[in-house]
């Protein structure tokens, strides 16, 4: 993976190399290779405490960009343009969704719009404040949330004896095609941690359950916990951890014209997030939700998995299973494809399982619970749903174990250079349970002839300190959704406890950001 070390000055004059090295620390491991994957260890877990940006200091990004402060807000977290140009962002931590116009197209907002909260959004729109225990929840719960497993973090989940979040047989929403061959075996050491991991299954695990009858029942909906947003044929959808709303929405509105409207219910505890897409005609919806464990068999169908409804609810079926927690959710430019980043199981070791991004298949089976990164078994489950394991299919895009990916957006302007053009940007929100840190940056991988090339950096520089030595891990950082913007750079959204922003990343002259030692 390409470590960058250089800073973009942006209005804050000469920065000495001193401050930079002080707050600028970079996570750095190997890209995961699929045929060479770890050993099953014992997890370990580093200490972290978020800390305040360091002053004068800002987000390191590749020569011949520069980083800039598009907005600063509460906990932003996905971020989705109106038809008409305005940018909507989400808040699940102050149950907001907040409205920046940008109205002559400058690259700079002039009006910020609270276009929907919960009733009690006000009384509690801190960074730590709202349901899930603060800005962690959704993704992994890393310092200074609600702790692991707390409020949609990753954490061990609901454990041993508590409900399982799993994909059994017949789960995928169709036959799928073949899985890719999966990666090497695992070790031959598969302790599985059982007083964190929970009991040892083998061949009699279960099968996920069928969700409960009319839970896409219609009626008024609420603002609670807002994350995923998509804008359909006049209304704005908003995925919640409890349930998909629309407002019916035109174009120009800076408030809601009314009450949310609940399509369905789905499925709360454990994995926070629901993010939402449509295919290109709008007749299908795709909506993402996370396990509600790290790895427990027999849960609700609707867990780990993509799924697919009509617009106003109707025709749910499975899309793809067995993906323990997909956050991000994005068409591949051009075609129906949807692509997803998600954080995959802890407790097996600081090195696994790799988190990764990936196209979906229809139909497909991605191995959680059963195995991961293709035929590799987990250590519980040895030996259950063999001919589903068998076609598990290997990801497109293995992350580093723990990083915690969560927004995904592909490259569809021309101001950056070339290489960048038809690639994704993936956001890595960072780890909790690691000894030294892993993610907190944002990474690109290039896109040839439909084929992803390997990860390289593109904005780090957020840890005051990744935790080597058996020292804290200390982030001001931590990176949630990428959006490319109307101009063609490229917003991400930083919900750190210690001050959320959303960052502006452009293409500049190479005088514009140099590199540092």
């Amino acid at each position: 993976m390409q470590v960058w070390r250089k800073v973009s000055i942006v209005g804050v004059g000469v920065v000495s190399l001193g401050v930079m090295l002080l707050g600028q620390k970079n996570s750095v491991q190997m890209q995961p290779q699929p045929d060479r994957l770890a050993k099953i260890a014992a997890p370990t877990r580093g200490t972290s405490v978020n800390v305040a940006k360091p002053e004068g200091v800002m987000p390191t990004v590749p020569a011949g960009f520069a980083v800039s402060v598009y907005a600063e807000m509460a906990a932003p977290r996905m971020m989705v343009y109106a038809p008409n140009g305005d940018l909507f962002v989400s808040s699940p931590a102050t149950n907001t969704i907040t409205v920046l116009r940008d109205g002559n197209n400058d690259g700079v907002f002039e009006e910020r719009s609270v276009y929907a909260e919960a009733a009690n959004a006000g009384a509690g729109r801190g960074a730590g404040a709202g349901p899930g225990g603060g800005a962690g929840g959704g993704g992994r719960g890393g310092p200074g949330g609600a702790g692991p497993g707390a409020g949609g973090g990753r954490g061990p989940g609901a454990g041993p004896g508590g409900p399982g979040a799993g994909r059994g047989a017949g789960a995928p929403g169709g036959p799928g095609g073949p899985g890719a061959p999966g990666g090497a075996p695992a070790a031959a050491s598969t302790e599985p941690n059982p007083a964190i991991n929970g009991a040892v299954l083998g061949a009699s695990a279960p099968a996920c359950t069928a969700p409960p009858e009319g839970f896409a029942t219609r009626g008024p909906g609420t603002v609670a916990a807002p994350f995923g947003l998509a804008f359909n044929n006049g209304y704005l959808y908003v995925g919640q951890t409890g349930s998909i709303i629309r407002f019916k929405y035109t174009n120009g509105d800076l408030k809601a014209q009314g009450e949310p409207e609940k399509i369905m219910d789905l499925p709360t505890g454990g994995h926070s997030t629901r993010n939402i897409i449509f295919n290109r005609a709008g007749t299908k919806m795709y909506v993402a939700v996370g396990s509600s464990s790290n790895n427990n068999a027999g849960e609700d169908c609707r867990r780990a998995a993509v799924l697919e409804f009509n617009p106003d609810g109707t025709g749910y079926r499975v899309f793809a299973s067995g993906i323990r927690n997909p956050v991000g959710l994005i068409l591949q430019p051009g075609t129906d494809i949807p692509w997803v980043a998600i954080n995959e199981r802890d407790n097996l070791g600081d090195d696994l399982v790799p988190d990764y991004a990936t196209s979906v298949k229809d139909g497909g089976f991605y191995g959680w619970p059963y195995s991961y990164i293709g035929k590799n078994p987990d250590p519980r489950y040895v030996g259950a749903f063999p001919e589903l394991v068998n076609r598990a299919i290997v990801p497109d895009v293995l992350i580093p174990a723990h990083s915690a990916a969560l927004g995904i957006a592909f490259y569809t302007a021309n101001q950056f250079p070339q290489k960048y053009r038809g690639g994704a940007f993936v956001a890595l929100h960072g780890s909790w349970n690691r000894q030294v840190a892993a993610g907190y940056k944002v990474v690109f991988f290039p896109m040839t002839n439909g084929k992803p090339g390997p990860l390289e950096d593109f904005m780090s520089g957020l840890l005051a300190n990744d935790g080597s030595n058996g020292t804290q891990i200390q982030p001001w950082g931590r990176p949630v959704g990428v959006t490319v913007a109307r101009d063609g750079s490229l917003l991400i959204s930083d919900d750190a406890q210690t001050g959320g922003r959303i960052w502006k990343v452009s293409a500049a002259p190479a005088s514009g950001a140099r590199r540092g030692n």
